[in-house]
């Protein structure tokens, strides 16, 4: 039932996102980018706190929001950007929260579910493409509804560590910034970087199709990775992906490096949503939590990265490969160094109690 639901959710957003950045350019509001994805922000921050807050309350009634995507197409079809882009944001922090504290148990579950959501937006994009979608298709939104018979409460797990509020909150910030400078803005810079307004909709396509497949294959591996070791890996490939983006003077070329970053993306998220959600008791309120501090430092990188884009095309993406090296690199050490200080540990307090036990005799 949720793949269900998040292919049809995804061909909505598919078609949504091949229609925004042709349709902002169109009436003339893409000197004004950067303020409408600040906007975009604050609206998604509202959908991740009101989200979090009823499903730990045990409401289930907000889900029913996520039906108003439909209404994001429509008005994005008459020219209405604004209350489409605050529509979009708003559905966009509610939906990851849903279905995080759903799904979010297991991996691989977590997987399946944003490969479906990802195939549905190829579909959706395939039909802005061929023009061959008509604005009743938003009567599709309505299967968001299933949501709330599926919603029940979050089955908590016993676990020795859990992230801290302050760890998660320093992660997806981090991530959200090195994100937001490249690519949370992927479709204007290439639409600007290669004049390419009409190839947005073969972008998103060819993307979305790629990333699909591609974590579809990956969900049957994850199981036998340690979450943490699969996140660094997809994160380090991310990168290297980013600055290849960058520097590529094709944009055939950079379609598909951004349908490989976004590959890397599902599996580097999928894994850290399992690491962070592992134990908590406030599932949904630590989802929220993530997902604003995410999306504040994405905004600021949205804003930092359009103001950059202006002055170098390149230097957004070689950036946030920087800031997502670094990243990788702090938790590479973890997994290195981790084990020999648990061992050192171990080794030192068994001669500690040895030394007493024979000074005792």
């Amino acid at each position: 039932m949720i793949l269900v639901i998040e292919l049809t959710l995804g061909i909505l957003s598919g078609i949504f996102l091949s229609l925004y950045v042709p349709s902002m350019l169109k009436s003339g509001t893409a000197e004004i980018y950067g303020y409408l994805a600040l906007l975009s922000s604050i609206s998604t921050i509202l959908g991740y706190l009101g989200m979090g807050r009823s499903l730990d309350r045990g409401h289930r009634a907000p889900v029913l929001s996520l039906a108003l995507l439909g209404l994001a197409v429509i008005c994005l079809e008459n020219s209405m950007i604004i209350p489409a882009t605050l529509i979009f944001g708003a559905y966009f922090g509610a939906h990851y929260v849903t279905l995080l504290y759903l799904a979010s148990d297991r991996t691989r579950n977590l997987i399946l579910a944003h490969s479906a959501n990802f195939f549905g937006a190829s579909v959706g994009a395939i039909a802005v493409l061929v023009n061959a979608y008509s604005p009743m298709i938003s009567i599709l939104s309505l299967t968001a509804l299933g949501y709330y018979w599926l919603l029940k409460p979050a089955r908590i797990e016993k676990t020795e560590k859990r992230m801290s509020i302050k760890e998660v909150c320093l992660v997806f910030s981090v991530l959200g910034l090195a994100l937001g400078i490249s690519a949370m803005n992927i479709d204007y810079y290439l639409a600007m970087k290669f004049d390419a307004e009409k190839e947005i909709a073969l972008l998103v396509a060819i993307a979305s199709l790629f990333s699909s497949f591609a974590t579809l294959l990956s969900a049957k591996i994850v199981t036998e990775i340690e979450s943490l070791k699969l996140h660094v890996v997809s994160t380090v490939i991310q990168a290297i992906t980013y600055g290849l983006i960058g520097i590529t003077p094709l944009f055939t070329l950079a379609v598909f490096l951004v349908a490989l970053g976004d590959s890397a993306l599902i599996i580097a998220d999928s894994s850290l949503e399992n690491i962070f959600t592992n134990g908590q008791e406030q599932k949904g309120s630590i989802i929220a939590i993530a997902g604003v501090s995410w999306e504040i430092s994405a905004g600021i990188g949205k804003l930092l990265g359009t103001a950059i884009f202006s002055m170098s095309p390149e230097a957004p993406f070689l950036i946030s490969m920087a800031i997502l090296f670094l990243y990788a690199a702090f938790w590479a050490s973890k997994l290195r160094f981790e084990p020999i200080v648990a061992k050192t540990v171990d080794i030192l307090f068994s001669q500690d109690v040895n030394a007493g036990a024979e000074s005792a005799s």
